[in-house]
């Protein structure tokens, strides 16, 4: 959810996540009319390899104790306490291309266990 609350850690990032959640919107209105749906998932934190990575900068400037005592004040911040899998973040994505959706579009699905509610 980089695009909607931002990330001072991460300016870059940030910022081209909030230019995908617009041009979710734009381009929902542009081909809408010719019967296509554009939607979009903003993931809150991920096991993945990007978070591995941010993981070890901040264990190279605080420590082991500083990542660990990071990662429980964050998940005591997640209703759901948990980081999400890859796959958490392909059921809403698989649930957008079905017919399921057939009638959302210019949607930004937030899904990160409640960490951030908009």
């Amino acid at each position: 959810d980089a695009g909607r609350a931002g990330n001072g850690n991460l300016v870059g990032y940030s910022s081209t996540k909030g230019g995908v959640m617009g041009f979710t919107k734009a381009l929902a209105q542009e081909v809408g009319p010719a019967g296509i749906r554009v939607n979009s998932v903003s993931p809150g934190s991920v096991r993945a390899p990007m978070r591995d990575q941010v993981l070890k900068d901040i264990e190279d400037r605080l420590g082991e104790e500083g990542v660990e005592e990071r990662e429980a004040k964050r998940m005591a911040q997640v209703p759901l306490r948990r980081i999400a899998e890859p796959d958490d973040i392909a059921r809403p994505v698989l649930f957008f291309a079905s017919e399921l959706a057939r009638h959302v579009t210019g949607q930004v699905l937030s899904v990160n266990g409640g960490f951030r509610m908009y």
